[in-house]
């Protein structure tokens, strides 16, 4: 899933959280090729890239083109961390080829909503893999244009 991507597409209040705990974590294979791949951080105000490197940043308004060129280009796949506007206008451009939601067994009793009220869509079932923690990941594939 993660390890077959050589990018990693976030929102500006996403990147500076993760950027804050990432670049300190390593030792498996997971958390080192996280921390290898480029981060391309989608932001309209300044971002501190130095903080988890290689960062790109794709200013807002360029977001649909600059996600179109990456997915044309040579490479991997491209994965997303996070829900929210940026998840909602690759979907309705198109751009968005596959959700894949991680399902943990802790009940926590409050949270945030997965998807934004604005969120629209619907989506055909890929796939559902079992983890060996009791997490369940579901990979979807929007199905409509919302």
């Amino acid at each position: 899933m993660t390890l077959a991507a050589d990018a990693l597409l976030l929102g500006r209040i996403t990147y500076e959280g993760m950027a804050q705990a990432w670049p300190t974590r390593g030792g498996n294979p997971f958390a080192d090729h996280v921390n290898s791949i480029t981060k391309y951080v989608v932001a309209s105000q300044p971002v501190d890239t130095a903080a988890w490197d290689p960062t790109v940043v794709i200013p807002g308004p360029d977001l649909l083109d600059e996600v179109g060129r990456l997915k044309k280009a040579d490479g991997g796949d491209i994965i997303i961390w996070g829900t929210g506007r940026l998840t909602d206008a690759l979907a309705a451009a198109g751009l968005l080829d596959e959700y894949r939601i991680c399902t943990c067994p802790v009940i926590k009793g409050g949270g945030e909503p997965l998807f934004r009220p604005a969120s629209t869509g619907t989506v055909e079932l890929l796939d559902t893999k079992v983890i060996a923690t009791g997490a369940v990941v579901h990979a979807y594939r929007p199905t409509a244009v919302p």
